[in-house]
């Protein structure tokens, strides 16, 4: 039923007519098995184990994902240039030689700017304030991730694509960022996350906590079947 929920995104009435439960019942069987999914998020997704020689660990980017804006807590910080409309924006890096998802930090206001989620906070208000949680200070002397343009700012820590490369790292990296790519079309192409605003409220209300709450929650859940399919089906090699 919940992979069900997950690629139809169907609402609650129609659900109800398929499925001959109470509304309520489907919700909360969809949301537990989504928590439990959840539970195993922390042993499927993790920023270590690289190759001690890999200095490229991860390619890194943001994914926006449509929602509704909540009535009590609107404004500009929901808007996604990707969509033309309110969503929310995941971070997520994919290891550049294993299958593997390895770091994903949610949710953010779509407004938000890449490198100021990966810093933790902005360059104005100074590195004193940055979020120790971030993936910046995750980051050991002499590695790197690759990202896009959004990323220009911390060359010690992101390598971002550069006129001065050679044709063959200029390669390597579109490469990177496109297997990332084909990494987010496999969330989008289901109905919850691609196929029209995310919805859904949370247990004690419909305010912005609480909605960012259930939406982590099923984008958890969505994280580790992924990785468990990258296992068994492999995205293309670098």
């Amino acid at each position: 039923m919940t992979l069900y929920w997950w690629k139809t995104y169907e609402k609650e009435k129609q659900m109800e007519s398929r499925w001959k439960w109470h509304p309520e019942t489907i919700r909360d069987m969809c949301y537990s098995v989504c928590e439990q999914l959840g539970n195993r998020y922390d042993h499927k997704i993790i920023f270590d184990d690289f190759d001690e020689n890999q200095v490229y660990l991860a390619s890194i980017d943001c994914v926006h994902f449509w929602w509704q804006e909540c009535r009590t807590d609107p404004g500009g910080k929901w808007y996604s240039h990707k969509h033309n409309g309110p969503g929310v924006s995941y971070e997520v890096c994919m290891d550049t030689v294993k299958d593997r998802i390895v770091w994903t930090s949610s949710p953010y206001p779509a407004a938000s700017h890449d490198i100021t989620i990966f810093r933790g906070g902005t360059k104005k208000n100074g590195k004193a304030t940055w979020r120790q949680t971030s993936l910046y200070h995750r980051m050991r002397a002499g590695k790197r991730l690759v990202g896009d343009s959004g990323y220009v700012g911390e060359p010690d820590k992101i390598s971002t694509t550069l006129a001065g490369h050679s044709p063959e790292t200029k390669e390597l990296f579109a490469r990177f960022k496109s297997r990332q790519e084909t990494l987010f079309r496999g969330y989008k192409a289901l109905g919850i996350m691609g196929g029209g605003p995310f919805r859904h409220k949370g247990k004690q209300g419909g305010g912005s906590a609480e909605r960012l709450a259930v939406h982590k929650v099923v984008f958890r859940a969505l994280t580790v079947v992924i990785q468990y399919n990258l296992e068994n089906v492999p995205l293309f090699d670098i």
